[in-house]
């Protein structure tokens, strides 16, 4: 009864400490998270209705994706991270599509969003799982492939940089002791820079 009584009113050890949800609603730290997410997600998403603006617009994002992942890990513990890395992952790819076709403003931010956290998502799943490795490598070339057919220089940057931090990391893991990290990056340069050089020769053309 004691130790209830000090959940309750947020001491632990004989310190006093001021968590609001565990005094009042007996929430534990998965719900605490939620509660504070869902918050700031809907406050986020007024504020954004009202300027659209860049900052509000990634907050937007960053709450969504946050509050998806932690339902997600709350509802199935034994997912580990690639459980929440696919819900990222799944948030952004729906993201970056409600952006490309207008309906999320403004678009650079919605851009740099989606592709940051399908990278994020891709990252996480590679972690603990062999087809997180396949949606990695699949994603960095979605990317790339979006930058060429869109022209746009930011989605072949979120591209290079996934492909950077992502292509080492699974050579490493099924080509241990060998040069493929280094030859993958080296391969990945060639390939970005065929890529920038077709671009500028094809906005001169236009």
């Amino acid at each position: 009864m004691a130790d209830i009584d000090r959940r309750r009113h947020g001491v632990r050890g004989g310190a006093r400490r001021p968590d609001l949800a565990p005094f009042f609603f007996f929430f534990g730290g998965i719900s605490v998270a939620l509660l504070a997410e869902g918050t700031g997600t809907s406050y986020a998403i007024v504020l954004w209705w009202r300027n659209r603006s860049t900052l509000q617009h990634l907050a937007m994002f960053a709450g969504t994706a946050a509050l998806a992942a932690t339902a997600v890990h709350q509802a199935g513990s034994g997912t580990a991270a690639w459980g929440p890395g696919l819900v990222i992952w799944l948030v952004s790819a729906l993201w970056g599509i409600a952006v490309h076709r207008g309906y999320l403003a403004p678009r650079t931010a919605g851009l740099v969003a989606a592709g940051f956290g399908l990278l994020l998502g891709a990252q996480l799943t590679m972690l603990d799982t062999a087809a997180g490795q396949v949606l990695a490598i699949g994603t960095v070339a979605g990317l790339l492939a979006a930058g060429i057919a869109l022209h746009r220089v930011l989605l072949l940057g979120l591209g290079a940089a996934g492909a950077i931090v992502i292509l080492p990391q699974t050579a490493s893991r099924y080509l241990p002791s060998s040069a493929a990290a280094a030859l993958s990056v080296c391969a990945t340069g060639l390939i970005l820079l065929g890529i920038a050089l077709w671009l500028a020769k094809s906005r001169k053309a236009a």
